[in-house]
């Protein structure tokens, strides 16, 4: 969806920490899928993206635990040293 493809430019741009975002964007698919499966297309969709979002943040563990103790590296620009 363009709603976690947005989150997580946005994102990348701001804190340059890839993991981050690709967390962020997970987290807006479930909402952003809910709200816009439009009702009569059932629930196919929406359940797809909120199971795709659990093996985001489960795959993501690792990642939320150096974030949440601040040692998760940025992603530098220029590719040099």
């Amino acid at each position: 969806m363009l709603t976690a493809l947005a989150v997580f430019l946005v994102s990348f741009a701001i804190s340059r920490i890839v993991s981050l975002s690709s967390i962020l964007a997970a987290s807006a698919l479930v909402p952003a899928s809910w709200l816009l499966s439009g009702g009569d297309d059932g629930i196919v969709v929406p359940a797809v993206c909120t199971l795709l979002a659990a093996i985001i943040l489960a795959r993501h563990r690792s990642n939320i635990a150096r974030l949440l103790s601040g040692s998760e590296g940025r992603l530098r620009r220029g590719g040099g040293n």
